[in-house]
């Protein structure tokens, strides 16, 4: 019983690590991932730069929202000036 209670915890333990772990190459290479941003220009809008960046066929809102997150802003304001990190 102990030996399949152990097992079972080896196999949770390694899969968690190599999900934790990934495939990324950058992180394989010991490189951390390149982020973009974009810096706010007067009359930019969340919407605007999602549309502008987002890939062909992503969401529009579901991009504003990982913007959002990424930035820890609260709401869709935003600023002429302001550098905000990429999805």
């Amino acid at each position: 019983m102990i030996f399949v209670i152990s097992v079972t915890l080896l196999l949770f333990v390694g899969g968690t690590v190599s999900a934790w772990v990934g495939n990324d190459d950058a992180y394989a290479k010991g490189a951390a991932p390149a982020q973009s941003y974009v810096v706010v220009s007067q009359g930019d809008t969340l919407w605007s730069i999602a549309s502008s960046h987002a890939a062909k066929g992503q969401d529009v809102r579901e991009y504003v929202f990982q913007i959002k997150r990424l930035n820890n802003l609260k709401n869709v304001t935003i600023h002429e000036g302001q550098k905000l990190l990429l999805p």
